[in-house]
């Protein structure tokens, strides 16, 4: 199911910004704004919780085996990866 969203997210254009706030709510497990840059990965997205405010830049991978929490106002850098087990 992961798989799908992010490929859905990854190939959305940037005007469609309700799409992929949609993907994104049904991908992780809290979201309430956050804009990724594409390309994103992640595992399974449900134990992804963001918080208001966030930014990742491009190429952002969260491989969320474990929790994975970031709080509001929030922003990553390009290529960021963040790795849980």
């Amino acid at each position: 199911r992961a798989r799908q969203l992010i490929h859905r997210y990854n190939h959305s254009l940037a005007e469609e910004h309700t799409l992929r706030q949609q993907i994104l709510a049904d991908l992780f497990g809290q979201v309430t704004e956050a804009y990724i840059e594409p390309t994103f990965r992640c595992d399974y997205g449900y134990n992804i919780f963001l918080g208001n405010n966030f930014f990742a830049n491009f190429d952002c991978v969260m491989l969320d085996v474990c929790p994975i929490r970031i709080g509001d106002n929030c922003m990553l850098a390009p290529g960021v990866h963040i790795y849980t087990a």
